[in-house]
């Protein structure tokens, strides 16, 4: 990684934000545990990766908007205009479109610690609550729910590994949060200010009461990845694509117009 996209990494993780980012999550991650009566690790990962569907209730819906609205904001931050004129703060450079190459990169690996932050966490918590509890209740909560039109026995949930469904749940997390991101670009490159630019992301969550099946906005939610296919495995494919598809779309717009506007 070159000093530029270091020193631009490196803004995301100052102290405090990451304070914010770690209290947040642990508190986000035990309030998930007293509300399922349940500190089963794989209770935990399954709820903590629940998400929200148009049948859900709020506090599902309130939950899913700050695990991923929280790293939205933060990364937000760096790209508000005080910042901007900051050269301590952000690299600018000559290439604009090696300055939106640079940002990707950077929100990679910024994301993608988020996410295994929260999935140390949940294991970590999980490892102390697995000794009082030998079995997940979710998960024969969620046979009882479920009808036999959705195939539960090829669902594989019950047979997987907690790791595994974490590794699955995590990566299509993260890509959502890759995809929200992008569209924060763009929002931002069309409206041209930085809070306009988030609210109108987040604001596009609240479609998910109205709309469900292969809408990208939350689909990276455990409830509506299960809705996609009786197979666990398809079903997660299916939603990477369409997370894919979308953070393509986005990033085609800004790689040849949009990153002219932005920086």
């Amino acid at each position: 990684m070159s000093k530029q996209k270091l020193w631009l990494f490196l803004t995301l993780l100052t102290r405090r934000r990451m304070g914010i980012i770690f209290f947040s999550l642990v508190a986000l991650t035990l309030l998930n545990g007293f509300s399922l009566g349940s500190f089963h690790t794989t209770d935990l990962l399954i709820y903590s990766f629940w998400g929200f569907e148009k049948q859900g209730n709020l506090m599902e819906f309130l939950g899913l908007l700050l695990f991923n609205g929280l790293p939205l904001y933060l990364m937000g931050i760096v790209l508000a205009e005080d910042s901007l004129k900051n050269p301590m703060v952000i690299i600018r450079f000559k290439n604009k479109r090696q300055n939106l190459n640079n940002y990707q990169k950077s929100s990679f690996l910024y994301f993608g610690g988020y996410v295994l932050l929260q999935l140390i966490l949940v294991f970590g918590i999980g490892y102390l609550g697995s000794h009082s509890q030998s079995e997940s209740i979710l998960l024969l909560e969620l046979q009882d729910m479920m009808s036999w039109q959705m195939g539960w026995e090829y669902l594989n949930i019950s047979n997987l590994s907690p790791l595994l469904i974490g590794l699955i749940l995590g990566c299509i997390r993260m890509l959502e949060l890759m995809m929200m991101q992008m569209l924060f670009l763009t929002f931002k490159a069309l409206a041209k200010e930085t809070v306009t630019a988030f609210l109108a992301v987040m604001g596009l969550y609240g479609l998910m009461f109205l709309v469900g099946g292969y809408f990208p906005i939350g689909i990276s939610s455990f409830i509506r990845i299960m809705r996609l296919n009786p197979n666990f495995y398809t079903a997660s494919l299916k939603a990477g694509v369409i997370l894919l598809a979308t953070y393509g779309i986005n990033y085609f717009y800004m790689i040849i117009t949009g990153y002219k506007k932005l920086f």
